[in-house]
């Protein structure tokens, strides 16, 4: 089951969004369903430029969840190449 949603955007804004949509090959609506998926797998927008205090809350904490499998895939790969060159 699917729902219609509507919402208000500004008429240049939805003229470009409906022209990068077209860019891709896509419709406005599939492109804006593939967002909304997006978000739901728990992505986040990239940061504005715009200081905030809410922004640069727990920042360090927030980078350090986001390099540890990273991190932990380096060190496998290190631990790998160790024992190749042993």
């Amino acid at each position: 089951m699917s729902k219609l949603a509507t919402f208000r955007v500004e008429d240049e804004q939805w003229e470009m969004f409906q022209q990068e949509a077209k860019k891709r090959g896509v419709s406005a609506s599939s492109l804006l369903q593939d967002f909304v998926a997006w978000v739901n797998q728990g992505n986040d927008l990239p940061l504005r430029a715009i200081a905030s205090p809410l922004l640069e809350k727990d920042i360090d904490q927030r980078i350090e969840t986001k390099l540890a499998p990273v991190l932990e895939e380096i060190a496998k790969l290190q631990a790998s190449l160790g024992e190749l060159a042993a």
